[in-house]
């Protein structure tokens, strides 16, 4: 037909249509639309009726000369059709814009979006997706028990819509469709099934999507349990089992245990319902004991009895055997309530008098419970001879065997020294008073080394069908603080004093990552601490005096000449060496380490630690900072092959700040904790001449526990952690010094670490760390500086009742004389700085 303009076309287009759709005959459609050549126009006008009906479904169209055109489609489409169809055909509209590179277009269809109020492409979504996240966003805002910034429920929501993308994958239908828990657990199933999800996850915001889905899981739950009524309803399910077989149930003391009995004898003396949070708060235990009671015992039941389980969902089949439950707004808990029948049956069977029974701890014939998840076997002559171990009836539970029937096997995985080894569980006994747990030939030669009076062996539950397992000579396993406490007073006893918490807040630094910078005035005893540590628990430790020459990493690790002779450097030596002796901790020592710039001669150690992964066997390693084509000799691959950074290995460096030295980048104080030992007590005098000795620790006293925020599992220290730093991160945000994603998690990692050890108060831990992640950023002398040590002071104070405004130096050390503050050290030190600032117009955290 050739280009027509829009006049003619919209002629066409309304004048064929109705002969398309029958409402006119030919004839009077060309006289009216004034053609020349009515079945032509016809034609051309069906073929732009026919692209029309596409458009709304946002399939994308190679479209002829009249792309002009395409706008009077999309507003037709709009007013027509709806908002919905408009929005699929602007995508289909935009496609076809960028397919022709016609920017002009896309510019004209993002006004036309905004104007229709119409989300933009990559946006699009159905009423009820929209519907479902806008619920998801105000349920996460309304949360009693969490506080989430703005910022975080848009980083979770845009998880949800970017998983399937992130991860490559399809799912059943987008996240925001979902309205069943039974359908989310499915895709959930989908979702962490990825092979590569956890690198995924950590790309993406630090584990973002993880918690998002977690949150999700949870919001479900909430929407479907929020009624009056109770789960399942007997028309969902119904166990049908009468008050009668539970009496029955209730004396056989082969189907239900004491545990689900004292389960039971809580949630009768609270009338019947209760959340597994409140029975572990009043009762001991954990939430996680009590849910894993209730399965083990459901199931006991279900082969008694052969009665039903749900079939819904695979998470909440076994539970609703006992019990139905139901969300309780108020307490964002779940509750359950003992089922009628059930509790007709406990208040004749009398199951109070199980409220007050001793817990299953303590000892079992040679086994010891200390916790639902700690049991330790001290090992006889049977234990070394038959590699295996008989499992008293009353704490078959510990291994899940129970309701083992006669003469039934189960494989169970045990983990000894990061490796995986093969076991089993038998049920050899007619009266089930026993069972046996079995492990191979190769661990139980393992084992042999131990086979001396009084040895004994922990059984740490990792899963229901993992355990790791730890062997000691006879002595008693001291904890962590009780290690702690003997480094101090080895160090103590080598005259040198170190006062307060130091050797807390070292540990746990070297436990969170294993970089750590010690910063000071000369002669405060920082490479001293490093030896001391070292020897207190049996680790290695090599000295490398830095040269203001190095420049690049080949002073450290090494060089090839033009010949190919390798020219090993400062600390590669040490490195190979710690890789070939895994289970001993080492130290690497760069003693005054800004002589020469650290980003420069440190920078491939600066980034290799930042690819740190928990392989399949427990052991955490590194991206090669060397591979074998670096060596060019076979001698030279042969002695040093693939060089890593390995688990065992420690960097910790000393620095003194002044004129002759290099300041440090962000990118190195992000990666560290910068303790300071600047705060000199000369009258503080150290006691030699003490006995105490020396320890021989494993690598796991330092080793890390934690590579990812998800790895984390008590949720309410990292939410005020994670809540503690937000606020820290809007005063900062003042000077364009605010924190990211590894901050975050490193100081979550010091905290957790902190609680497992029990050696300082959270407060305590919490200054230390303002003290070495955050207050080590700022320096400058601009009046936003000012403002953010102002603000940065209210905070560790604590008492924000003595500041009408800002705080300056003055107030500030008016304050520190007359109040306790929560976070001293910062405070003191913010002081200082603020000191400098109004006397220097010039501030820093170094001295």
């Amino acid at each position: 037909m050739g280009r027509m303009n829009q006049s003619t076309f919209k002629t066409l287009f309304e004048y064929g249509k109705k002969v398309y759709q029958g409402e006119l005959d030919l004839g009077t459609a060309a006289t009216n639309a004034n053609a020349q050549n009515p079945e032509v126009a016809v034609s051309s006008a069906r073929h732009y009726i026919t692209w029309y009906s596409k458009m709304k479904t946002g399939e994308f169209l190679t479209w002829n000369t009249n792309s002009d055109l395409l706008l009077y489609y999309v507003k037709r489409i709009i007013d027509e059709e709806g908002i919905a169809a408009g929005q699929l055909a602007i995508q289909s509209a935009k496609q076809f814009a960028k397919h022709v590179a016609r920017h002009d277009l896309e510019e004209e269809l993002d006004h036309l979006a905004a104007e229709k109020g119409i989300l933009p492409v990559g946006n699009i979504q159905s009423k009820e997706t929209q519907t479902q996240k806008e619920a998801f966003q105000k349920w996460l805002k309304g949360l009693a028990t969490r506080k989430y910034t703005e910022g975080t429920i848009y980083r979770y929501t845009r998880a949800l819509e970017m998983a399937e993308e992130w991860l490559s994958i399809k799912l059943p239908c987008p996240v925001f469709m979902i309205a069943s828990i039974e359908e989310f657990e499915r895709c959930n199933q989908i979702i962490k099934s990825v092979p590569n999800f956890a690198a995924i996850n950590q790309d993406h915001g630090h584990g973002d999507l993880s918690a998002a889905l977690s949150l999700y899981a949870k919001f479900l739950v909430a929407q479907t349990r929020s009624s009056s009524d109770w789960w399942p309803s007997l028309a969902e399910y119904d166990p049908k089992i009468s008050k009668r077989k539970w009496l029955e149930l209730l004396n056989a003391a082969d189907v239900l245990g004491d545990n689900i009995r004292r389960m039971f004898a809580a949630m009768h003396a609270q009338g019947g319902a209760a959340s597994c949070a409140q029975l572990a708060e009043q009762y001991g235990k954990t939430a996680n004991h009590y849910i894993m009671t209730a399965v083990h015992a459901a199931e006991s039941v279900s082969k008694a009895t052969g009665c039903p389980l749900m079939q819904e969902n695979e998470n909440s089949k076994l539970w609703p055997v006992f019990f139905v439950g139901r969300n309780e707004a108020k307490t964002d808990r779940y509750i359950w309530k003992i089922r009628d029948e059930l509790f007709a049956a406990l208040d004749e069977y009398g199951i109070e008098k199980y409220l007050n029974q001793e817990m299953v701890t303590g000892s079992f014939d040679s086994w010891e419970i200390i916790d639902e998840n700690t049991a330790i076997k001290h090992c006889d002559k049977s234990f070394f001879d038959y590699r295996g171990s008989g499992v008293p009836k009353g704490i078959c539970w510990f291994f899940g065997a129970e309701d083992m029937d006669l003469g039934e096997t189960r494989t169970v995985r045990l983990i000894y020294d990061g490796v995986p080894y093969q076991g089993s569980i038998k049920n050899e006994s007619t009266d089930r008073r026993r069972v046996r747990i079995f492990w191979s030939t190769e661990l139980g030669n393992l084992f042999n080394a131990y086979n001396i009076p009084d040895a004994a062996a922990t059984f740490k539950k990792i899963t229901e069908d993992t355990y790791e397992v730890s062997i000691k000579g006879g002595e008693k396993e001291m904890t962590i603080k009780e290690k702690v406490a003997a480094i101090k007073s080895y160090i103590a006893a080598r005259g040198f004093n170190y006062e307060g918490d130091l050797i807390e807040n070292f540990y746990l630094s070297l436990k969170s990552k294993p970089f750590v910078i010690l910063a000071g005035t000369s002669g405060t005893g920082k490479t001293r601490l490093v030896k001391l540590f070292a020897e207190a628990i049996g680790a290695q430790m090599k000295l490398v005096p830095v040269r203001p020459d190095w420049s690049d990493s080949s002073d450290l690790f090494g060089h090839t000449d033009l010949s190919n002779d390798f020219h090993p450097g400062a600390i590669i030596d040490f490195i190979k060496q710690a890789e070939w002796n895994k289970d001993t901790p080492h130290f690497i020592c760069l003693d005054e380490m800004n002589l020469a710039r650290v980003e420069y001669y440190l920078s491939d150690i600066l980034s290799i630690i930042e690819t740190r992964d928990r392989k399949a066997n427990g052991r955490i390693e590194t991206d090669p900072l060397l591979d074998e084509t670096y060596f060019k000799r076979t001698e030279d691959q042969k002695k040093y092959g693939r060089v890593y950074l390995p688990e065992n290995l420690y960097i910790i460096g000393t620095v003194n700040m002044d004129e002759t030295t290099f300041p440090f980048s962000k990118k190195v104080l992000d990666r560290a904790n910068t303790i300071e030992f600047s705060f000199v007590n000369l009258m503080s005098r150290p006691t030699a001449g003490g006995t105490a000795s020396a320890q021989k620790l494993d690598n796991s006293f330092l080793k890390t526990d934690y590579l990812y925020l998800s790895e984390c599992d008590d949720e309410d220290l990292i939410d005020g952690v994670c809540f503690n730093l937000e606020e820290l991160n809007q005063i900062l945000l003042k000077a364009n010094l605010h924190v990211g994603y590894r901050i975050r998690d490193e100081i979550s990692f010091y905290m957790m670490n902190n609680k497992n050890a029990d050696l300082l108060t959270e407060e305590a831990a919490f200054d230390h760390e303002i003290m070495q992640k955050i207050l080590p950023r700022i320096q400058g002398s601009s009046a936003a500086i000012k403002d953010v040590l102002s603000e940065l002071f209210i905070k560790c104070a604590g008492d924000y009742s003595g500041f009408a405004g800002a705080a300056a130096y003055e107030q500030m050390v008016s304050f520190l004389d007359s109040k306790p503050c929560k976070y001293p050290n910062s405070a003191k030190k913010i002081a200082f700085m603020m000191r400098r600032y109004e006397e220097d117009g010039f501030t820093s955290y170094w001295l």
